[in-house]
């Protein structure tokens, strides 16, 4: 006798889950300090006391909030996401490997969706690498990852260098030194050069500290 396999989509694993529990994804969302913070100390305590899946959709919904035009849902989220990484409840590679399925848009046009499509994209990534910065793990692929992706932003649009330039100092004393000649002082040397031409000194002076640290 033969059993049809179960489909292991997201809609499976969320009816799985109790309602309280999905709640709080909406909770998250709220305008009210009060009630994401709360949602926030729920949701770490479920998921610590829940399995890989619970885990595993809990962080595919943060990363979505990432996206998010409501800002109480980016907050929440982001706010959310930092505290299960700083308990370990979630893996600094299982973030990096969000950040790049789930934060490249996946418009290939120059229309005003597409625009407004990367923009929360860029946005969502360095809120992801603030995350990670705040969380205070050391993982050095994801600190590599997000110390490169943070630079190149912070680089090419000017509406988020400041938050660029924040999550560059936040991240790169911790950086492995036998990654930093190939991988980081390139990105270091075309930001600090870009930043200094374009008269940003606030952000210059961020970088070019955190690189210091780095150094000596």
């Amino acid at each position: 006798r033969s059993f049809a396999p179960l489909p292991s989509t997201a809609a499976t694993q969320a009816h799985a889950m109790d309602g309280a529990f999905l709640d709080l994804f909406w909770s998250l969302a709220s305008k009210g300090a009060a009630t994401r913070n709360a949602a926030v100390a729920s949701l770490l305590e479920k998921v610590q006391g829940g399995d890989e899946k619970m885990a595993a959709y809990a962080l595919k919904r943060l990363m979505g909030g990432l996206l998010s035009p409501r800002d109480g849902a980016r907050v929440g989220c982001a706010t959310a996401l930092t505290s299960l990484l700083r308990a370990g409840a979630v893996a600094p590679a299982a973030v990096v490997a969000h950040a790049q399925e789930t934060l490249a848009p996946q418009g290939g046009g120059g229309g005003r969706s597409d625009k407004r499509e990367a923009r929360a994209c860029d946005l969502a990534k360095l809120l992801a690498a603030d995350c990670v910065a705040r969380s205070g793990v050391d993982d050095g692929d994801a600190v590599v990852f997000f110390v490169v992706a943070a630079l190149e932003l912070t680089r090419t649009r000017k509406w988020l260098r400041e938050l660029g330039a924040r999550c560059v100092a936040g991240l790169l004393p911790k950086a492995p030194e036998d990654r930093y000649a190939a991988e980081l002082k390139p990105a270091l040397e075309a930001t600090v050069g870009d930043l200094a031409l374009a008269h940003l000194d606030a952000e210059q002076l961020a970088v070019a500290l955190a690189w210091r640290c780095l150094l000596y």
